[in-house]
């Protein structure tokens, strides 16, 4: 795990949990959550660099942690998720494992490929390239688990986001390209074959996270409130922004902020009925006038207000985040633009919109570069973007 310069502080907790599988006990070491803090996140959260709040714990890296795993049975799954793997899912764990009993261990295939991914996982020793197989561990095992595909995918969504960004990882990390890359494209090229729906890069991780959030959105019991939807909503957004999926991202965050103001309305109104409760307890009235309809205690409502407060915050971070996002994507758009006129000058203008169109370029950026007929008004570049 690596020596640190400071004798005296280990940064490594352990911890012994059961298998909430085989119910074998297995030792499972993390880096202390207090001694460091994640910085400068990207629009889905990765986060880009890790402060130390300790001296000497520079080569350490808490993402190779996240993965616990049951060397038993071979049960991978995150950090709080390994305690109970079906929290966030409305199947009980009995029948969570018992579907993993029939769908993993009981199929020789999956077993093997299980196996594989598992061969020479030390956590005591954990590099990226084990942090990689652990990840591909804890997905195959849920996208085997049909009702947690299906719809309660919050985890299988979690893992897939995270899978991305250790694809992001190797590829902007010069060193960890050098030690780890060819072994992942090995990796990958054995898996292909056995493994249909294997994230091997990290945009289809991405678009996977995506449609696994979606899928939990439209079909889980658990996205049971006005907060977790809308959280839910933001996620999706953030990884189509992410994805440079710019309009598609427009339009979940515009869903996403009216889905907010409807919940500022409701909080606001109970608010007034709580007024209107406290005025009609302090009136000489008679009793039977004072009743007030409200279904909420003043600590639920107050509760409410703060939830409002937060997703107000994060309706406005949002909206910023779309900007940045829209605003680098424009320049991309613009470059690819004229990058390809440029080689192809003896082009006509319809021509030239063909071949822009079929290079995916923006039509509303298509025609900015080869109109094809005079615009009778003047409107935005991108009407879509300022609705």
């Amino acid at each position: 795990m690596g020596k640190d310069k400071n004798p005296k502080l280990n940064p490594f907790g352990k911890s012994t949990l059961p298998c909430p599988i085989c119910e074998i006990e297995t030792v499972h070491i993390y880096i202390k959550p207090r001694l460091f803090v994640e910085r400068d996140k990207d629009v889905d959260y990765y986060p880009r660099s890790v402060r130390w709040l300790k001296e000497g714990l520079g080569n350490l890296h808490p993402r190779f942690y996240y993965i616990r795993y049951c060397p038993k049975c071979f049960f991978a799954a995150g950090d709080e998720i390994f305690k109970n793997p079906v929290e966030s899912s409305t199947i009980s764990l009995e029948k969570f494992r018992k579907l993993y009993i029939s769908s993993c261990l009981k199929d020789p295939k999956i077993l093997k490929i299980m196996q594989f991914l598992a061969k020479g996982i030390d956590m005591k020793s954990i590099d990226f390239y084990q942090c990689f197989r652990l990840h591909l561990l804890a997905i195959l095992q849920l996208q085997l688990c049909e009702p947690i595909a299906t719809r309660d995918a919050t985890d299988l969504g979690r893992y897939c986001l995270r899978l991305a960004w250790l694809y992001r990882d190797v590829n902007s990390d010069s060193n960890l390209r050098k030690q780890f890359s060819q072994r992942i494209n090995n990796l990958l090229k054995s898996l292909k074959t056995v493994w249909p729906e294997l994230p091997i890069n990290e945009k289809k991780s991405l678009i996977m996270a995506r449609d696994y959030y979606q899928v939990t959105l439209s079909n889980s019991y658990k996205v049971d409130t006005e907060v977790s939807e809308i959280n839910l909503l933001y996620l999706i957004a953030r990884i189509n922004l992410k994805l440079g999926n710019i309009k598609e991202g427009h339009e979940v965050i515009a869903l996403a902020k009216e889905k907010v103001r409807s919940f500022q309305a409701k909080i606001k109104e109970y608010m007034s009925l709580q007024a209107q409760k406290e005025r009609a307890a302090n009136s000489k009235v008679e009793q039977h006038q004072k009743q007030v309809n409200l279904d909420k205690t003043d600590e639920e409502i107050a509760e409410m207000a703060q939830a409002g407060r937060k997703l107000k915050t994060l309706a406005d971070e949002m909206q910023t985040n779309f900007e940045d996002c829209k605003d680098k994507w424009q320049q991309r758009q613009f470059a690819i633009c004229k990058k390809i006129i440029k080689s192809n000058s003896n082009a006509s203008p319809e021509q030239l919109r063909e071949i822009l169109l079929n290079k995916d370029i923006d039509e509303a950026v298509v025609e900015k570069f080869c109109p094809v007929t005079p615009k009778k008004e003047k409107k935005g570049l991108f009407g879509f973007l300022n609705r």
